[in-house]
């Protein structure tokens, strides 16, 4: 010993778990003083941080985000998907003018996009029916839906596209469409007044319309 001091450098895990609970910890390396041994063998210690590492805390175990898929409405699954999602334009799409949009969760339809192609009110594809059940909403699947709606109407040559969003509620939607590049047309609104058939059902509606249109 030198003047009656000794000094020893150590590794002090900064835990106070047992050593077999230490495992992946971090550690911090501290010098300690050691001074003459009293008569009583107690020690009297200065430590001196030189260095410190932060505590490696324990890792936690990451979900993997469910990865989602969108395809085109085959005849097979169509009773599937109805049980379990409106189609309310399936009587247009089985006329063959028209494409539906699914999306998947495993082998679970969670929501699905309507595209008809002719006979719109701007005259280019028009993206409809649009619809996430409420327990699956706020994951981007109304945004996945659309952006695969515009990839099959570029797919087809199609340099625009439309949709329809109320001009008095579901402002949610209407930010949405804006967020994703839609643009109001400038057509006056539409007013959807009265019974439409859907399904081969009477519905009855009370809305206006304001159209939204984008180029690809």
């Amino acid at each position: 010993m030198q003047d009656g001091r000794e000094r020893v450098e150590v590794l002090a895990y900064l835990s106070r778990r047992e050593p077999a609970d230490l495992d992946g910890l971090g550690h911090s390396l501290v010098n300690i003083t050691r001074g003459p041994e009293p008569a009583a063998a107690k020690w009297s210690a200065r430590v001196r941080r030189t260095r410190r590492l932060r505590l490696a805390r324990p890792r936690r175990l990451l979900q993997t985000p469910r990865v989602l898929r969108v395809a085109e409405l085959r005849p097979s699954e169509v009773a599937l998907v109805d049980r379990q999602l409106p189609l309310s334009r399936l009587d247009q799409h089985a006329e063959g003018d028209s494409t539906y949009l699914i999306a998947w969760d495993d082998d679970a339809p969670v929501g699905h996009a309507h595209i008809a192609w002719h006979g719109t009110h701007v005259g280019v594809p028009e993206i409809q029916d649009v619809f996430v059940p409420a327990e699956h909403r706020r994951r981007g699947i109304a945004t996945l839906l659309t952006r695969a709606a515009e990839g099959e109407a570029r797919r087809r040559g199609w340099e625009r596209i439309s949709l329809s969003v109320s001009a008095d509620g579901n402002l949610p939607a209407r930010k949405l469409y804006e967020g994703l590049g839609y643009r109001d047309t400038g057509d006056a609104p539409v007013r959807a007044l009265g019974m439409i058939t859907l399904r081969g059902r009477q519905v009855e509606v009370d809305d206006t319309l304001v159209y939204l249109a984008k180029s690809l």
